[in-house]
């Protein structure tokens, strides 16, 4: 009678010390993000496109149940978040970049360079190296049909 009354009083003790971390674990306050520090951690993470990862590489439930883990209050944007306003906003801030980079820079050299879009459309990249290799823009490329002279005036074209 002893022993049991022992033994059912250390699994009570386990089970409270137990409950008492759950308790614990449960009451951690995370620290709250203002909308401005969310939109600027949402920015960074747009940043995963430069991997070359699939964007729907975070809503995988592994993925999700890691970033659970991290911090519950915080999920990453979704993939068409990533895709569509996040993606387009790296976009403008690295033009910004580009055109700040450009004009501090002594002497611009443009190369073009010819690629295929996922839509299997000709295209051609300008790039003006200081020597940072920017992307300026992305021309319409009609196969064989480019000249040195048309490319210039396409690019004299989107400068003016």
């Amino acid at each position: 009678m002893i022993d049991e009354t022992l033994e059912f009083e250390e699994e009570e003790r386990r089970a409270s010390g137990t409950q008492t971390l759950i308790t614990q674990l449960n009451a951690k306050v995370y620290p709250r993000l203002s909308r401005k520090e969310r939109e600027a951690l949402d920015l960074k993470f747009a940043a995963v496109h430069k991997t070359g990862a699939g964007f729907s590489t975070f809503e995988h439930p592994a993925q999700q149940s890691f970033f659970d883990i991290l911090n519950n209050q915080r999920s990453p944007p979704s993939s068409s978040m990533l895709s569509t306003t996040l993606l387009g906003e790296c976009y403008r801030l690295s033009m910004e970049q580009m055109a700040a980079a450009l004009i501090k820079a002594p002497s611009v050299t443009l190369g073009v360079d010819g690629a295929t879009n996922v839509l299997s459309r000709s295209m051609s990249n300008v790039i003006a190296p200081d020597p940072h290799p920017w992307f300026v823009e992305y021309l319409r490329a009609v196969l064989k049909r480019e000249s040195a002279p048309k490319v210039f005036t396409k690019i004299n074209d989107r400068a003016v």
